[in-house]
């Protein structure tokens, strides 16, 4: 139908305050567009944390690798490579919420790994507040600079930066 191919390449930008719709002239221009806000988010997450912060969160042993975790992902795209990445940083071996073992689940929002079972509590929240992603089933939802950021702010990071 014409409404359908009107919204074809689109894309939303959600923020707490504006939702924005984009559209892209094609696919690979879609793609590019996403890639790039989604690599600049990640890097306003890392950059967000003040030298002093970093320095604490280190010494509390919550981030002592922010600045250091290369990224698996960057150089073998498939899910074990990411999965293996995003649970080497501090805390990612356990769901942020429960302690569960190995996560398979992250929320993007929250910059936190986490179980099937809290990933469907955060997905009932709504994606303005947790946006939910496997690590395992959606691989092309990685980017490089998104593993990067949740692997060195980890979820001990995330816990000390949300007040946890």
């Amino acid at each position: 139908d014409s409404s359908s191919r009107d919204m074809r390449n689109c894309f939303r930008i959600v923020s707490s305050t504006h939702s924005l719709v984009m559209q892209a002239e094609t696919a690979s221009e879609r793609a590019a567009w996403v890639s790039a806000i989604q690599g600049a988010i990640a890097e306003t997450i890392t950059s967000g944390v003040s030298p002093d912060r970093r320095q604490s969160l280190a010494a509390a042993g919550t981030s002592s690798n922010l600045g250091t975790v290369t990224c698996a992902a960057e150089s073998a795209p498939a899910s074990a490579g990411i999965s293996a990445s995003l649970r080497s940083g501090p805390g990612n071996g356990m769901c942020a919420d429960c302690g569960a073992a190995e996560p398979d689940w992250a929320s993007l929002n929250c910059g936190v790994l986490l179980c099937q079972q809290c990933a469907g509590t955060h997905r009932g929240l709504g994606t303005h507040l947790s946006k939910v992603r496997s690590i395992t089933l959606d691989p092309t939802s990685w980017s490089p600079p998104l593993v990067r950021a949740l692997s060195r702010m980890g979820n001990q990071g995330a816990a000390a930066a949300w007040g946890v």
